[in-house]
C-alpha cells in the first residue's frame, strides 16, 4: 500500500481552503460529470479525458492544483498523473467531496448555532 516515488502532497481541507481563498490554488474535480454537474466546490474545473487534453495545455506547470474526488482516493492518482506531466505543486484533498462537504455542514450549523445564542 505505501507508494513509491510520490510527487504529491496530500492537502487538508482546511489548508485547501485558505489556498483557494488565496487565489493561488485551483480546485480540480476528478468525479464523473453529474455528480460535478450536481455539486461540487465552488470555482472547480471539472477534469475527465475528454478535456484533458486542453487542462495540460491551458495550465502552467507552477500552478497550484488541488485534486479531490469522491472520498479522496482516486485523487491521488490523478495527483500522480499531473505531477508526471510536469506540473509541481500539486496537491490531493484528504477526505474528497464527501469530507469537504462535511466541513461546510459544520460550519454551517456551528454559523446556525450562534445566531440562536
Amino acid at each position: 500500500m505505501f507508494r513509491k516515488n510520490v510527487h504529491y502532497k496530500c492537502i487538508s481541507i482546511t489548508e485547501a481552503k485558505v489556498a483557494v481563498q488565496s487565489k493561488n490554488a485551483v480546485f480540480v474535480d476528478i468525479r464523473d460529470k453529474s455528480s460535478f454537474l450536481k455539486c461540487h466546490i465552488p470555482n472547480a474545473i471539472h477534469l475527465s479525458q475528454r478535456n484533458l487534453d486542453s487542462f495540460l495545455s491551458d495550465r502552467k506547470k507552477d500552478d497550484h492544483i488541488i485534486v479531490y474526488c469522491y472520498h479522496g482516493n482516486s485523487s491521488k492518482d490523478a495527483a500522480e498523473f499531473l505531477t508526471k506531466q510536469g506540473f509541481q505543486k500539486v496537491y490531493s484533498l484528504d477526505g474528497g467531496f464527501s469530507e469537504y462537504v462535511q466541513s461546510e455542514t459544520e460550519l454551517q450549523n456551528n454559523n446556525e448555532a450562534r445566531e440562536v445564542l
